[in-house]
């Protein structure tokens, strides 16, 4: 909030920056998890912040919650994560190959020398 765009960003600058959000954090909690968004809806009756909603998305392990917030400026839960996680561009262990210390050496040395 009150961000002036064209401050430069500064570590000091950003560092009082995160001081100023982080002061309002009391804490934070999670309720949950419920079977559907609308189940939430209906059982949350007074939303608090500082609270994740976790809610059952489906999914299967790590993925099967979304989390939701409430936001009190326009008093409605806002969605702001998945616990889904890709790992598809991820290196795999059948990707590696051994490679021997003479191998590294020579790229070493073609690198730096």
């Amino acid at each position: 909030d009150d961000t002036n765009t064209l401050q430069i960003a500064t570590t000091a600058y950003v560092v009082k920056a995160i001081a100023n959000a982080m002061s309002k954090i009391t804490g934070i909690s999670f309720d949950g998890p419920y079977a559907s968004y609308e189940e939430m809806l209906e059982q949350v009756t007074e939303p608090k912040t500082g609270i994740i909603y976790l809610v059952s998305n489906g999914g299967s392990a790590p993925n099967v919650n979304d989390e939701y917030f409430w936001k009190p400026t326009t008093q409605s839960f806002e969605k702001f994560g998945s616990t889904a996680v890709d790992l598809s561009k991820y290196v795999k262990i059948d990707d590696l190959k051994e490679i021997t210390a003479a191998e590294v050496e020579a790229k070493w040395n073609a690198i730096f020398k």
